[in-house]
């Protein structure tokens, strides 16, 4: 499974540094609201000089409620609050088409409204954006049609088997970026039911021989896998991490600052003063991360007298990077040669994480909200989910859908 960066505020240098140290191995997913149309493009060739591939969001999942300039500033939004149809449909797709080969692309994400139900509307609209790009020419762009569905729908297993349904007849569609809305904008989540339609939606597209690509993901979505998804996208800000509709009516990215520490094995961030718990008990190597995910950006966290102490050497970005790459290298190990392997390995780090976090809990090292504790039964009752469903024809598909 591939990684993909999700392009958030203030990402540029970062991006950059992890993009040398990748040597370009990744796709970077850019973000209109996060950059004037100038920037974006000045960004993308940035990129495209260090052999990384670039994507570009429209983001158009909610036209009413986008109040951010900076979207508004792309020639492709729409005059009007609402998802565009005919000739302005056509003209935003011109306009993105434009877009993307300014940007270096060579594929071009096709904008999609958030879908609250799957009914006549729906599929109406989704029948007029696959007719509009049938009559456009994209010039060699390869497209991905976006795929945005709210809670109201992974909640319903009436209607993702009517959406999986629907998708069966879209011959022309061959690859989705795929985003799940989380009920609440909850970080992480502890809904079985959800998350097991989440993975069945991967798995019947990927069954239909359709690209998924993940949008806005963070360590939980790493079952994905299981279910065949080709990649994963993650930034460093919460609202890159899991899709928030709310963050396209502000200016700026900023979420709350606190500095976190990720333990990958753990699949649980924690703060400072927890790292500093865990040393006072003589647990701080519990913590660690391991070389072989290839990171060495908390290193001085583990070296000193008291994690805590510091925290000048693991500053912010070095807190991001370390997400990053330990999320990049997690991806790319996370599908094995048969179905089995990859359920198998997925389930046996929920059972390593649930077993050290709850001798951690003992002595009072938490990852307080961020913990991953609570989440790792829903999780697993997922997998097991996908596992009953699809298990038979993902283990005789999976040679050809990873």
């Amino acid at each position: 499974m591939k990684f993909y960066l999700q392009y958030g505020y203030g990402m540029g240098d970062l991006t950059k540094a992890l993009l040398d140290r990748w040597s370009g191995d990744t796709t970077i997913v850019l973000s209109p609201r996060d950059q004037v149309p100038t920037s974006l493009i000045t960004s993308a060739k940035a990129f495209n000089k260090k052999h990384a591939e670039v994507l570009i969001d429209p983001q158009m999942y909610s036209v009413a409620i986008t109040k951010n300039g900076k979207n508004r500033d792309y020639d492709y939004w729409p005059t009007k609050a609402t998802f565009p149809t005919g000739a302005q449909l056509a003209s935003s797709i011109d306009e993105l088409v434009d877009l993307n080969i300014s940007a270096g692309a060579s594929r071009i994400i096709i904008p999609g409204e958030l879908a609250t139900a799957i009914d006549a509307n729906w599929k109406r609209q989704q029948t007029e954006v696959r007719t509009a790009v049938d009559a456009a020419d994209l010039a060699d762009l390869t497209p991905i049609y976006t795929l945005a569905i709210a809670p109201e729908v992974l909640s319903n297993k009436a209607a993702v088997n009517s959406l999986l349904s629907e998708i069966d007849a879209w011959k022309e569609v061959r690859s989705i970026y795929l985003i799940l809305k989380q009920p609440g904008n909850e970080y992480l989540l502890d809904n079985a039911n959800i998350l097991a339609n989440s993975l069945d939606i991967v798995a019947g597209l990927r069954l239909q021989g359709i690209e998924v690509i993940v949008g806005y993901c963070n360590h939980q979505k790493l079952i994905m896998a299981a279910a065949g998804a080709n990649a994963i996208c993650s930034g460093t800000w919460l609202n890159v991490r899991g899709f928030c509709l709310e963050k396209f009516k502000e200016n700026d990215g900023m979420a709350q600052r606190s500095k976190w520490y990720y333990a990958p094995h753990l699949l649980t961030e924690f703060k400072m003063d927890a790292l500093d718990v865990a040393h006072t008990h003589g647990h701080l190597n519990a913590l660690a991360t391991l070389a072989g995910y290839g990171s060495d950006f908390a290193n001085a966290l583990f070296k000193g007298p008291q994690p805590s102490l510091a925290d000048s050497q693991y500053d912010e970005p070095k807190s991001f990077k370390h997400y990053l790459q330990c999320m990049k290298t997690q991806a790319t190990a996370a599908v094995l040669p048969t179905f089995k392997q990859t359920f198998d390995q997925l389930q046996d780090n929920l059972t390593f994480a649930e077993t050290q976090l709850k001798a951690l809990h003992r002595f009072g090292v938490s990852g307080q909200q961020r913990d991953f504790l609570q989440y790792i039964p829903a999780t697993r009752d997922a997998l097991n989910s996908l596992n009953a469903l699809r298990g038979t024809m993902l283990s005789r598909k999976w040679g050809s859908i990873t």
